[in-house]
């Protein structure tokens, strides 16, 4: 456990490959909450927030034009730059979501030591800053 980052909240937006545009408004809106940005250490690796953490899940592509298309190439782009993108092994089709979801928790049960997860769509709003005021005020 000494190995995990400490998060109070992960968020888990479950997202499909050609959803740029719904991540993106994400990361604009209400992922942009101050208490979920990460810090970029000298050596270039990110230290994630202890407070609330939030990635978008995506599956693999499912058919050879995702697999070299312009898609691909953007995704890739879109994850070195915004660092907060979960790509799991499974096919990223709708009757595979639940393997989607459960790859999701596994890959945070590894890497932080957390609170609270919350599982989202990238069609959905949270309010995460009603939310963490909400946490803070309950009792522990």
């Amino acid at each position: 456990d000494e190995n995990k980052y400490d998060s109070t909240l992960i968020v888990l937006v479950i997202s499909a490959r050609h959803h740029f545009q719904h991540r993106q408004l994400i990361r604009e809106t209400w992922g942009s909450e101050t208490l979920c940005k990460r810090t970029m250490l000298n050596n270039n690796t990110v230290q994630p927030s202890t407070i609330c953490n939030i990635f978008f899940v995506i599956g693999m592509p499912s058919t050879l034009q995702d697999k070299h298309g312009i898609n691909n190439t953007k995704i890739i782009e879109e994850s070195k730059l915004h660092n907060d993108i979960i790509h799991v092994p499974v096919l990223d089709i709708y009757s595979n979501l639940i393997y989607k979801v459960l790859l999701a928790f596994d890959y945070i049960d590894t890497t932080f030591k957390y609170t609270f997860v919350l599982k989202a769509d990238d069609d959905t709003y949270v309010n995460l800053n009603f939310l963490l005021k909400f946490k803070a005020n309950s009792p522990s």
